[in-house]
């Protein structure tokens, strides 16, 4: 499987979630391979409609090809019911891995400036 990796070792996933005045936070880290469900459901359930998502990738490590498609089709159905969602602080091969999948089409996608 390929995979995109940034420094680091590998790290377990990790979701988290807080509320901020203009948008609902999520936090991503780690690794992620194969089937990114077990962070995007949190991501889903504390989303609300007219609420931009943010998900803060400061601490991603790694996101193979696989996950990098289940991303996509969720960012799809997300986009289709009517969320705003943004990929910030990527690292700079993810922000353009991201890229190249597509999923700038249905999120914003900023890489961090290092």
């Amino acid at each position: 499987t390929q995979a995109v990796e940034t420094e680091g070792a590998d790290a377990p996933l990790q979701a988290g979630v807080a509320a901020t005045a203009d948008a609902v936070r999520f936090a991503l880290a780690g690794t992620i391979e194969g089937d990114a469900s077990t962070w995007l459901d949190p991501v889903q359930e504390g989303a609300s409609l007219g609420e931009p998502v943010f998900i803060d990738c400061t601490q991603l490590v790694r996101m193979d090809f696989a996950a990098a498609g289940s991303v996509l089709n969720w960012a799809a159905h997300m986009q289709s019911l009517g969320h705003v969602l943004q990929f910030g602080q990527l690292h700079q091969l993810v922000a353009v891995f991201f890229n190249v999948i597509g999923i700038q089409e249905h999120a914003q996608v900023t890489p961090r400036r290092d």
